[in-house]
């Protein structure tokens, strides 16, 4: 009973949750966008720069038509962009890691991809400590509330309360990084979509950007997983990124 009414629970807070955290994300009224030394052409020219920078330290471990990528999953969503939406090709620095700023230390930070005016990110949300942290979520006891909720409900119940947290995480990561780009000022107006998986990347990009038919979506996670098996693992360069988040 204590794992049907958590799944009760859940289930309805997702439900509630869905339409928002898959909907356009609504702009912080009270920031305003700090453009580059306040105009069009720095701005550009800043772009430029860190672009330049971005192609000169691609050192991503899988190796895919002369271009290095971070994970076999940015290799599988850059090829069903440029199979899906016409005109898209993948540019290093330009519509594939995208200087959207940079850090406190000068490095760069990038978006995955860049589709006109829709930046892209692949994220899968972190539901567990690592690197002495707490993963996605906000803070540790946000982190242990999860971890309790699991210990206290069974199997079928697990399943609903995973994926409330995982939705939860990855619109707190998307507004965090929304955020960073409306601040950088590189990139006025551009909406950030952070996908977490497949069905993901479906949903929320190409049933909305797709110029061409899709597949159904019953059978996107096959087609998803064939173009992970594309690309060649290489070992990165002695330099470190400069991109780096």
């Amino acid at each position: 009973m204590r794992g049907f009414a958590v799944f009760q629970a859940s289930s309805s807070f997702h439900s509630s949750l869905s339409q928002d955290a898959f909907s356009p994300l609504l702009r912080h009224l009270s920031h305003r966008l700090r453009e580059p030394s306040g105009s069009g052409e720095n701005r550009e020219a800043l772009f430029e720069k860190l672009s330049q920078q971005v192609a000169r330290s691609n050192n991503g471990t899988i190796h895919h038509n002369n271009l290095r990528y971070d994970s076999r999953s940015e290799v599988a969503i850059g090829r069903l962009l440029e199979r899906f939406v016409e005109g898209f090709r993948v540019d290093l620095g330009r519509t594939f890691q995208v200087p959207i700023g940079q850090s406190s230390k000068g490095h760069v930070l990038t978006a995955d991809f860049c589709i006109g005016n829709l930046l892209l990110e692949f994220h899968p949300p972190r539901l567990r400590a690592s690197r002495g942290r707490p993963g996605d979520f906000e803070n540790w006891r946000e982190l242990k509330h999860y971890e309790r909720l699991l210990e206290e409900t069974d199997a079928e119940g697990r399943i609903p309360i995973r994926e409330l947290f995982r939705v939860k995480c990855l619109k707190s990561y998307e507004e965090k990084r929304q955020h960073q780009i409306d601040q950088s000022g590189l990139h006025p107006g551009k909406e950030l979509i952070v996908v977490g998986n497949a069905l993901d990347f479906y949903d929320r990009v190409l049933c909305r950007i797709a110029t061409q038919t899709l597949p159904p979506r019953s059978s996107f996670q096959a087609l998803f997983n064939e173009e992970l098996k594309v690309g060649k693992d290489v070992k990165p360069s002695k330099y470190q990124k400069s991109r780096r988040r």
